[in-house]
Parts: structure tokens; sequence; C-alpha cells
């Protein structure tokens, strides 16, 4: 496998995938892959002593629980793959010792992220067919808030020995205690739980599980099946060596501090689906290429989709559905009736917002026309709905929407928005406000406050900085306070921004739109 570049890292697998299109990375890593040297020298004398929070944005997930995002700030994530790059080759070498790992991070150019799993999600199946293949048991299992419960010492442990780590826990030319350190400084010192959103989270994660994996097979020996990321599908063919696996995962996951899901641990006997029956089913369904027979079957195709949600309300079945459309031509006929369907989906499922504003992109872009009362409509009962309740992305993807497509915003929802503490909720109104989508200037009395040194370096980072930058909030007391500080000044006197207008525009990267994991059109 090829070394990760620091370039590549920072440019496509620093913000975590789900935001819009117009957050971007791309201005920062090439200032500090042009800039390296100086850039290295500017923050030589503090190094790891630099300490800052993530910035932090929350998306669905089915059901009623959030999944929590992070964005580290760029100088204390910078110092964290500055760190990883120079030991790839170590890194590396320990994540190789894993025989069952199905997400070992993989640096590939081409790819729109910058390290990815081994094993795609498409290829989940086939290996459940290989596995399986003799086997009479499969145990499955996962670890319960994963990310969340990563103690950072333990990945210390992990790639260092435990114990000569736990004896010499100050000891800098221990790479162990250095990513420790630079992880810890990128949550404001807190030990408990690593970043979410970033490629690093990835790669920091397989680290410890890795050496989990290791010890696992010392004890039993070597395992037959796979873990993706904290979730273990291995097969056995009698039922006793499947409890003693169990148990030993159990036990050696309690040394790193972790703990399985009580609820999503089971052993089964064989022989069971390889997929979702939904999934199985969603996917052999076929839409005709005829105005009239593709009406009915749109109909029909979504009507089973709904059908298959109520069914199974703790799975991605509509953000499974919509993207199947990917590979179908709909008619113009019939782009009315699935704009309504889009739009049944989005009230029904918010996590689906992304998939749906991906349909509107692109059959706007070959001169189907926008239902704009609809879209307006719903766009603003989105906001309104979910502004009151925190939910980031929901409001974030509105929003976008609303400036792809020209759409106004109302009074309510511009009052709605001006009382998150949400910096990509803050940029996306500061842009829709800028052009002139709302009826008039929403209230920025919550975000000036962020305006200062210190919150450069607090959980409105981003606001604080990209705010200042386009000139959209003025500093507190006057004085330029991006200016003022010895990291971001370097970074606007050089023209790095983290939020592009172009990207405003009717644009929807793939690596946005990842299909829901486990699952493949």
């Amino acid at each position: 496998m090829d070394m990760v570049t620091l370039l590549k890292l920072l440019q496509d697998g620093y913000f975590p995938r789900e935001l819009p299109p117009p957050f971007t990375t791309s201005s920062f890593a090439s200032f500090v892959d042009k800039n390296y040297t100086s850039f290295v020298h500017n923050i030589s004398t503090t190094g790891c002593s630099v300490n800052a929070s993530t910035s932090g944005h929350n998306i669905s997930r089915v059901g009623i629980l959030r999944r929590k995002l992070d964005i580290p700030n760029p100088i204390t994530q910078f110092l964290l793959c500055n760190e990883i790059v120079k030991n790839w080759s170590s890194i590396d070498k320990h994540l190789n010792k894993s025989s069952i790992s199905a997400s070992r991070p993989v640096f590939i150019m081409s790819s729109t992220r910058a390290l990815s799993p081994i094993c795609h999600p498409r290829m989940f199946s086939s290996l459940r067919a290989k596995y399986r293949a003799g086997a009479k048991y499969v145990l499955e299992t996962d670890i319960e808030n994963f990310y969340h419960s990563i103690y950072t010492h333990s990945i210390s442990w992990a790639i260092d020995m435990e114990s000569k780590v736990k004896k010499n826990w100050k000891d800098m030319s221990l790479l162990g205690n250095r990513l420790d350190q630079l992880i810890r400084n990128c949550q404001d010192s807190q030990s408990a739980g690593i970043p979410i959103g970033p490629d690093t989270s990835l790669l920091l994660a397989e680290i410890l599980l890795t050496a989990a994996d290791e010890s696992i097979e010392v004890e039993f020996g070597p395992l037959k099946g796979f873990r993706h990321v904290d979730d273990y599908e291995l097969c056995f063919s009698n039922l006793s060596d499947a409890e003693k696996a169990l148990r030993l995962i159990e036990s050696t996951l309690s040394d790193f501090d972790l703990d399985l899901n009580p609820k999503k641990t089971r052993i089964e006997k064989l022989p069971l689906p390889l997929e979702d029956y939904w999934a199985t089913e969603l996917k052999l369904f076929e839409l005709r290429l005829k105005t009239r027979e593709q009406e009915r079957d749109l109909i029909s195709y979504f009507s089973r989709a709904f059908e298959l949600a109520k069914e199974n309300p703790n799975d991605y079945v509509l953000k499974y559905a919509i993207p199947k459309l990917r590979s179908r031509q709909i008619e113009f006929d019939n782009w009315s009736l699935l704009q309504s369907l889009l739009l049944q989906c989005l009230n029904n499922e918010p996590g689906t917002i992304p998939y749906v504003l991906e349909q509107y992109v692109r059959y706007y872009d070959i001169g189907y026309p926008i239902a704009n009362d609809q879209l307006e409509e719903t766009l603003n009962s989105q906001i309104k709905y979910h502004a009151p309740l925190g939910h980031g992305s929901e409001v974030a993807w509105s929003l976008w929407g609303a400036i792809a497509f020209q759409i106004m915003l109302d009074s309510d929802s511009a009052s709605a928005v001006s009382q998150m503490e949400d910096s990509i909720v803050a940029l996306l109104a500061l842009d829709a406000e800028q052009r002139n989508l709302f009826p008039s200037s929403i209230d920025t009395d919550l975000w000036e406050r962020y305006m200062n040194r210190e919150d450069l370096y607090g959980d409105q980072w981003l606001l604080s900085y990209e705010a200042n930058v386009k000139g959209w909030i003025p500093s507190v007391g006057g004085r330029d306070h991006v200016f003022m500080d010895s990291y971001f000044s370097h970074l606007k006197r050089n023209g790095v921004h983290f939020y592009d207008e172009s990207q405003a525009a009717r644009i929807i990267p793939s690596a946005t739109l990842p299909m829901p994991s486990g699952y493949c059109i």
C-alpha cells in the first residue's frame, strides 16, 4: 500500500464527509503543503502543548438518537496528522497484524477520502458466504458506544507494549504516547473518546482494535470471519468455540476499557440470510422505461419502501431506497411524481435530505423544472421543526438546499436558526442572508460572542475564524481577533478558508453521499 500523504489527509480526510458541499479544507491543505517548513516553524515553540476544542455538529440516526460529529481545530489536527504521516510505516505495520479486520485503513490516491476501509460494504455478503462455509454457528457482537468509550491512553497501550507505556507514560520518544497527547490536544485535554468524523478516527480505532484482535488470536488461535470497525461476525463449527471466543473478546476488550453491547451480542445457528431481506427486495426492484409503466413502478417501489421502513424502524431503509435511483433515468412526465415521493421520504426520515437534494440537483441540471413552492414549504418546515431541537444536519442541509435552488426562507426560519450554537448552521445561514434569502437580517447576537481570540480554540472555532475571514460578523471590541493570533493570522494572510461560497451552487460531491454502511446497490 502507498504511504498516506499529509496533503491528502488534510484535504480529503479532515472534515466529516456528511457536511454540505461548501465546507472544504482544500485551501488549508494546499497552504500546509506549500508552506510546510514555515508553518511547522510557526508552531514549533509550543508543539504538543497547543490545546483546543472540537467544533461539534450532529447528524440523524434511525430512531431518536443522534450521532455527534467533531471538527478538530486546524492547528491540533495538523499536528496529529503530521505525526501520523511521519510514522506511517510503523503504524501500517501494526495495522497489518489483524487477520480479521475488514476495515483496515488503506490509502488510495484516487479515492475521495484520504483513508478508506480495505473492504467496501458491498463485499460483506460475499465475505459472509466465504466464512460461513463449513460453519454451524455465527457470533455477532459490537462495542457499546465505541468511539466515545475509547480511552486515549489505551491507544498508547495498543501501539506500544502496555507495560512499557504504563511505566513510561511521560516518555515522548514512544509513538503511542505522542499520539495519545495529540489526540487529547484535539479535544481540550479530554482522554475519554476520540473525535468522530475525520479519517484519523478510523485509523485510531483500528490501531486499538488491531491490538485486541492479535491478543484474542494468541489465546484462541486463528479466527474465521471478519471485524468491520467495532462490529464482529465470526464463524465456528461448534457452539462451545463460539462461547469461548465471546468470553475472550469480552475480557480482551475490557483490558482496553471497552464493553460489548449486550443488545447486539448473539450466537446464532446457521444458515442465516447474507443480507437484510428489505435490502434484497429493494435491490431487485426494477423501474421500466416507458412513462406510464414507470409511473406505476415508482408508486409501487416507494409504497413498498415506506412499508419496509415502517417494518424496520431501526434500519436505513429510505436512505437505501433513494440512492438506488442513481442508476435510473426518470422520464420527464414522472418528475413531478418523483418530487412528491422524495419529499415524503424527507418528511418521514429527515436523514434522507442529502439524498433527496442529490436527486433534485441531478434532474435540475438536465433541465427538469423544480416545484419551488413544494420545496420552499418543505425546507422551511424542516428548519422550524429541527432547529429548536438542535438537529444540526437537517437544518444545515435545508439551508444548503435553499441556497442551491434560491429558495426563500421565512422569518420564523430566520429566528430558529439564529438560536443554534452550531458553526455549520451559522455559516450557511450567514451565506443565505448575504444572498438575500431571508426577508430581513437575521439576529447574530448569539454568534457575535464567539468573535474573539479565545474562541478560535473553542468549540465554535470554525465560526469564529470563517465569519471573520468572510467579513460576515465583526470582531468583539473592533480589533481583528484573527490577526491578533499568531497561528490563525498566518492562515488568514495566506487565503485559507473553510467555507467556499462557490460550492454552494447545485453540487453534491459523491464523497458527501456514501451508501449507508453495510448496504450496496
